[in-house]
Parts: structure tokens; C-alpha cells; sequence
């Protein structure tokens, strides 16, 4: 009788973390000044998951990599979140020298995981130390970037334990995100190649460790996005990239 009741809890709790995930889907961002024609990107999710792509050669049938043997990935740019952090108002300056240190980190992760997606799995590309007529050139931009709440999730969470369903709340109002933006040149004229655009908030779930460390989701949104681009680089146009639901059960 208790296990058909705790079954029953588990499933109300799960609906209702399904339907909460509607009202916390990632907002759609404006194309920063970092992106070249950015006005050009638009949704084309037959191809990829994300909020605006933009390809030179749509009726190239073959992958972009198969034209190059090596990748060159510049360090990723953060200009925007940094400058934000440094005029926000009530923020103690240990806190924003903090946060500045954090983002550099995410901005370092990020690089070597695009890497090691970009150069792994069979691809021909190897890292590049310099350009030549045969590398393709990644410039990546982190334009948003904002941390767990740790102590909401843990209300959340505690809140969940009592409720059915208690642990949206640190959906609706822990979550952390991130948005980034990407052009993929040739190396040797620097014509852009592919553009792209996204932005990711942290996944809903019953419970999570990631709702308890301030980077831990947004590395998986890096994680998410290093396979994306790999797999659409690597893949002929007719090749639909998934992207991943919004809701995990993987507490890890």
C-alpha cells in the first residue's frame, strides 16, 4: 500500500516537473554585435536545435569538416556578461571579482570542450596551432551567463520532500543560463561559413546534484552544444542534429 502510494506521489511529481518546463523554456535572444549579419539566423530546427542558424551553402550537400584537416578555435569571447557584471548595481566588488574569475573559467572550459567534441569521435580535424588554407576557424562568444541559485534550489528541493511537485519551484526560480553565439570561417579567405545562436536555462528535474553547484548545468549546456556543432559540422545538409529535452531523470 505505501510503495503504490510513493509510486503514485513520483508520478504527480513528474507530471507536474513536465508541464513546469513550458513555463521555464529558454527565451529566445537577440543577436549580439558579435556576429556578422546576425539578422540572417533563423530557426531551422530540421537541421539543428537551435534559436537561429545560418549556413552560406545550404545546397552543399557534403560537411563542412570534410573540406578541412584541422580546426583552429580562437579564446572564446565574454566581453558582454563582463561588462554587465562590472556595471551591476548592489554587487560587493569581492563578489563581482568572484563572478569575473568564474566566467573566465567558463570561458576556458567551454574552448577545450569544443575541441576535444571538434577533434574526437573519428574526426579527421586535428587542433591547429596556426592557420593555413586548410583549417577551419571557430570564433565563439558567451553573451549571457548567470549562475544556479543554489539556496532557491534547496528550498526547492526540501519544499519537494513534503509536496508533490515542490521541486518546480527551483525550476521556476533557481535556474542558471547561458546563451552563445558561434561563426565558423575558412581559414584561409575568412569567409563565415555557418552562424549560429542559442541560449539554455537548466534542466527541470525531480532532483538534481546539479542543483547544487552554480556551474554544474551550465557546463552541461557547453557539453550539449560542443556535440551539436561537432555533429553539424560533420554531417551532410539533409542530417537532422537532436537536440536534447529539457527535462532530465539522471540526478548526475
Amino acid at each position: 500500500m505505501c510503495m503504490h502510494i510513493v509510486s503514485r506521489l513520483y508520478l504527480i511529481s513528474l507530471i507536474l516537473v513536465l508541464s513546469g518546463c513550458a513555463l521555464v523554456e529558454a527565451r529566445k535572444i537577440e543577436t549580439s554585435s558579435f556576429l556578422p549579419y546576425g539578422d540572417a539566423l533563423v530557426e531551422r530546427l530540421e537541421r539543428a536545435p537551435f534559436h537561429g542558424l545560418w549556413v552560406r551553402d545550404l545546397e552543399q550537400q557534403g560537411p563542412i569538416a570534410d573540406n578541412y584537416s584541422s580546426v583552429l578555435i580562437l579564446p572564446i569571447n565574454y566581453q558582454i556578461p563582463l561588462e554587465q557584471l562590472i556595471v551591476a548595481k548592489n554587487l560587493p566588488p569581492r563578489l563581482k571579482r568572484i563572478r569575473q574569475d568564474e566566467i573566465s573559467e567558463m570561458a576556458r572550459y567551454a574552448r577545450e570542450v569544443f575541441y576535444r567534441e571538434l577533434t574526437d569521435r573519428g574526426s579527421q580535424l586535428r587542433r591547429a596551432d596556426d592557420l593555413d588554407e586548410d583549417t577551419l576557424l571557430v570564433e565563439l562568444a558567451i553573451v549571457e551567463i548567470q549562475p544556479t541559485n543554489v539556496p532557491v534550489n534547496v528550498a526547492g528541493t526540501v519544499a519537494g520532500f513534503f509536496v508533490p511537485g515542490g521541486g518546480v519551484l527551483s525550476a521556476a526560480g533557481g535556474s542558471g543560463s547561458i546563451a552563445i553565439e558561434g561563426v565558423v570561417r575558412d581559414g584561409n579567405s575568412g569567409r563565415a561559413m555557418l552562424l549560429f545562436k542559442d541560449r539554455a536555462i537548466d534542466k527541470s528535474s525531480l532532483f538534481s546534484v546539479r542543483d547544487f553547484q552554480q556551474y554544474a548545468h551550465i557546463r552541461q549546456a557547453i557539453d550539449s552544444w560542443a556535440r551539436e556543432v561537432s555533429e553539424l559540422l560533420a554531417t551532410p545538409v539533409n542530417h537532422k542534429v537532436e537536440g536534447e529535452l529539457p527535462v532530465t531523470l539522471n540526478p548526475f
